[in-house]
């Protein structure tokens, strides 16, 4: 029993000293893996900051599987107050503490700002990229080194074309929006209506600015008919709630009588005619690209700022069969959504396999039409030679045939 004893406690003591000796391997290997801060201006479950979170997590496991991310809200949305960075500041430099990224991402305006303003102080050494910037134009030539990222450039002059194109005989396009989400750009006209140009007398082209529902509901009810809105980017506080494009979308599809496009990709596509469209997941994925070259040993510094994510325009089938949009009107690169399926699109294996057991049964059927055609004429005088001799054989020769065997 003692003898036991004494081997058990040898055997604890060799485990001990195998965990300690592994323990350092283990910090190691963590030290290898890279490691990425993602400052994010807005709050969890809203859909554009979850598209983007969506694409770069997307891009970076691509090439980096075991990278690790740190995301930090800053909820500029629902508290717009200046101060609270000030407190997002104080969260992020206790968190700097015990972890340092390799890597840090800024997506949207108030996180971009946040780094501009405490860069040198938090991680003056850290690349930065940054993600759905607006108004990359204003700040393109006073950006701080080892800073890149992608714009956040919307096709307005692309958008309006594709609009007249799909709707002759339009007077008017209405666009709305609440005027937040405009970056450096404090004026929504510059922000909206200078992008796009002067579309002379083809079509008017008016801006509207609401905060509430109320005013969204007034808007649509004085609109005129061969006019169309165009939502830009909505946010609002409402009685004490805040409100998103999503939540603005839901309503336009209920009370509009206008054909309703947006700007930007949304949770809530339907009721929408068509998107513009900036997709925050692109924008995500473009962001992940570079963050991945910079992992790989590439300067931020080297690598150009991203101004335009390609374009690819979305549609709704059942809102274009309610306005009469026909789909080879569509631009070429477009997506068309809740598309109802065909007969032969539902039941296409169906009818291939059906189309197959009836072709094989037919050839069953018919290839043994050729052969007897080729086959009777060789085996019609073998036949008549074995007819006449068995007419030869008179009942002796079959008497000894019998004798024999």
């Amino acid at each position: 029993m003692i003898f036991i004893s004494h081997r058990l406690r040898l055997l604890c003591l060799l485990l001990f000293c195998l965990l300690l000796q592994a323990k350092p391997l283990f910090s190691d290997e963590l030290k290898t893996r890279k490691s990425v801060l993602i400052l994010n201006s807005y709050h969890p479950r809203y859909s554009w900051s979850d598209d983007i979170l969506k694409g770069e997590f997307a891009a970076i496991r691509n090439s980096f599987p075991d990278c690790i991310f740190l995301v930090q809200y800053i909820d500029s949305k629902r508290f717009p107050n200046k101060n609270f960075l000030e407190i997002s500041r104080e969260s992020l430099e206790f968190k700097l503490h015990s972890f340092q990224p390799d890597v840090i991402i800024v997506n949207d305006n108030t996180a971009a700002d946040f780094v501009f303003k405490y860069k040198d102080e938090l991680f003056s050494d850290k690349p930065v990229v940054f993600c759905g910037f607006n108004g990359y134009e204003c700040i393109k030539d006073e950006l701080p080194d080892g800073v890149t990222g992608v714009a956040e450039e919307v096709y307005l002059s692309e958008t309006v074309e594709m609009i007249l194109k799909l709707h002759p005989g339009l007077k008017e396009i209405k666009i709305l929006s609440s005027g937040m989400g405009m970056g450096p750009i404090t004026d929504p006209e510059d922000f909206y209506l200078g992008p796009i140009g002067d579309f002379g007398d083809r079509v008017k082209i008016s801006w509207h600015i609401h905060n509430n529902f109320d005013e969204i509901a007034e808007c649509c009810g004085n609109s005129i008919n061969k006019s169309v809105m165009l939502v830009g980017g909505f946010d609002s506080f409402e009685a004490g709630a805040f409100y998103s494009q999503d939540d603005v979308i839901e309503l336009l599809s209920r009370i509009s009588s206008i054909p309703v496009y947006s700007l930007f990709q949304t949770c809530n596509d339907s009721g929408v005619l068509g998107l513009g469209v900036v997709s925050g997941e692109q924008q995500g994925v473009e962001a992940g690209r570079i963050v991945g070259r910079i992992l790989n040993g590439e300067k931020a510094s080297d690598i150009k700022v991203v101004e335009r994510v390609p374009w690819q325009p979305k549609f709704d089938s059942v809102q274009m069969k309610k306005w009469g949009v026909a789909k080879e009107d569509l631009p070429s690169n477009s997506i068309v959504m809740n598309e109802v399926a065909g007969f032969y699109e539902i039941y296409k294996r169906w009818i291939w396999l059906g189309g197959g057991l009836i072709l094989l049964q037919s050839l069953i059927i018919v290839m043994p039409l050729p052969l007897n055609l080729w086959v009777k004429p060789r085996l019609v005088p073998v036949c008549r030679f074995n007819l006449r001799c068995i007419k030869s054989i008179t009942p002796r020769d079959v008497l000894s045939l019998m004798m024999v065997y």
